[in-house]
């Protein structure tokens, strides 16, 4: 892959992306991305909780999620937190006929935003979605639930934290140590998130699966450092809270999603621009 991308016109590439992203109206398409992301999101956090539950107590669960304390914006985390302890307050460890119901309506609830980036990506790469309802909704849904399960993984990642921590003790060292390797761990499960939405998504034939594109690391990299950068800005300053009051969390969680959604697309722009100059397109 790195001898055919030192191949190609960069120049092009990047001028192609650039025109493409403008006729799509990629930030448009963000906008309606990150509005279906939180709508999407706490049936998407409560399938999450409920399947976690079977195996973890509501105050692990509450102590797992702190892995994500320093990497959600302030306001998006708290929107969280409490979602989180309304859902894992009730009891999920028995695996009941209403407990499985209630994981698929949240699963069901949550494929919105599935459904808006395979809308999205289709565009990106110029294409019409010609899989019908039942194919359009069952990748959704297959997505969405790869997503959850991608989650679940990271909560995992909660349990090690602490076990580290009491294994090597709590030298500064050795918290640097852990948020370097927790922010590595946290792009690589989003390179993969990505490139999975980008191989499926899009309605077109499907080609050799490929983790690392350079669509996949840039929308990765994107949104490791826009979360970073947004998190910092909205800690530092507080105008959120002066300009909304009460609706500063949801909007700066709105605004997270955004600038997310946004990285996605432009990564689908890129490579799609990327597939039309090696395919030798005008």
């Amino acid at each position: 892959m790195i001898s055919e991308t030192r191949a190609r016109p960069w120049r092009r590439v990047l001028e192609r992306t650039q025109r493409q992203m403008l006729q799509h109206n990629s930030g448009l398409l963000a906008g309606g991305v990150a509005m279906y992301g939180l709508l999407s999101v706490f049936p998407g956090l409560a399938a999450s909780v409920l399947i976690y539950g079977l195996f973890a107590t509501p105050i692990e669960v509450a102590q797992h999620m702190r892995f994500f304390a320093g990497i959600l914006p302030p306001g998006a985390w708290s929107i969280f937190n409490t979602q989180l302890q309304a859902v894992a307050a009730h009891d999920h460890r028995t695996l009941t006929a209403a407990a499985v119901l209630s994981v698929l309506v949240a699963l069901w609830s949550a494929r919105l935003t599935m459904s808006g980036l395979m809308t999205a990506t289709n565009i990106a790469h110029g294409i019409e979605d010609e899989r019908g309802y039942i194919g359009h909704t069952l990748v959704s849904l297959l997505l969405t639930l790869a997503a959850v399960l991608g989650f679940l993984a990271m909560l995992v990642l909660g349990v090690v934290v602490p076990l580290a921590l009491a294994l090597l003790g709590t030298d500064l060292w050795v918290k640097a140590a852990l948020a370097v390797i927790r922010w590595v761990v946290l792009w690589g499960f989003a390179v993969v998130g990505v490139a999975l939405v980008y191989h499926y998504a899009p309605a077109r034939r499907r080609q050799t699966w490929r983790c690392l594109t350079p669509g996949s690391v840039l929308a990765a990299s994107l949104w490791l450092a826009v979360s970073g950068l947004f998190t910092a800005y909205v800690r530092m300053f507080d105008s959120y809270d002066a300009t909304y009051g009460a609706l500063a969390g949801v909007i700066v969680l709105l605004m997270w999603f955004y600038l997310l959604s946004f990285s996605v697309l432009l990564g689908a722009e890129l490579n799609a621009a990327i597939r039309h100059i090696d395919r030798g397109d005008p």
